[in-house]
């Protein structure tokens, strides 16, 4: 019988201790805020498409769009990302977005659905690649791996909200007022968000030459993330380093 006592378990990380890290409240909440968009336009963009006197089947075809052309343009904002740095994408992207879903109103009255699907397609290619960027974040915001991991399960379960909450929102203010008008408001939320997170010093600070590019991770570290400015540690190498 072995006479030595057993190492007290660590203490639990509570999300509460994780969120009054540093700037990750900031940044998982202009996180969640930026991309309500992704929850919000499609929504609207559907509405606004059958309250301009179009069909339902062209109004599902540029939602299908807008969600489509965003996923597709994924990885080539993360290599932007790597190359330039998360703020230099992140604002730019906002910006545009944001113009396009404003303008989208405008686009059945000048310009019928050529123009309206042209509008959705590259509104839907400059969304802001947040969430990549933000799990890029992880490591320089939480070096230790088990607040890290708390954070990562936060941001995953929180991740289901926003296609809760913004067909929701989008659907009431469009009921409540007119689809522009939850045209804008998405814009407005969307710009909001992306730019708490771009501005905060971690992004500002994340340095484009630590990139994927130059250090390729090893297959099933993390699932296929685009972007990396910061180097994404594997679970692996994090539950090496825990005592």
């Amino acid at each position: 019988m072995s006479l030595t006592a057993s190492p007290a378990p660590a203490p639990r990380i509570s999300y509460g201790a994780v969120l009054g890290s540093p700037y990750v409240a900031r940044l998982l909440g202009g996180t969640l805020t930026g991309r309500l968009p992704n929850g919000m336009a499609p929504v609207a963009i559907l509405l606004l498409t059958t309250a301009s006197g179009s069909s339902i089947a062209f109004g599902g075809l540029l939602s299908a769009l807008y969600g489509l052309s965003s996923a597709l343009s994924q990885p080539v904002k993360g290599r932007l990302m790597d190359r330039h740095g998360q703020s230099a994408v992140h604002l730019p992207a906002a910006l545009l977005n944001s113009a396009l879903l404003v303008a989208l109103p405008l686009a059945g009255p000048y310009g019928g659905p050529g123009l309206a699907t042209a509008i959705v397609v590259v509104g839907g290619l400059t969304t802001p690649p947040l969430e990549a960027g933000l799990r890029a974040l992880w490591p320089s915001v939480l070096p230790d791996p088990r607040l890290r991991h708390a954070a990562l399960a936060l941001d995953a379960g929180t991740q289901g909200l926003l296609y809760i909450v913004g067909p929701l929102l989008s659907a009431a203010l469009a009921s409540a007022y007119n689809p522009a008008v939850a045209l804008a408001v998405t814009a407005a939320l969307g710009l909001a968000g992306t730019a708490a997170v771009a501005l905060a010093p971690p992004s500002r600070r994340c340095d484009p030459n630590r990139s994927w590019g130059r250090t390729r991770p090893r297959l099933g570290s993390w699932p296929p993330l685009p972007c990396c400015c910061c180097s994404f540690p594997s679970p692996a190498s994090d539950s090496r380093s825990e005592p």
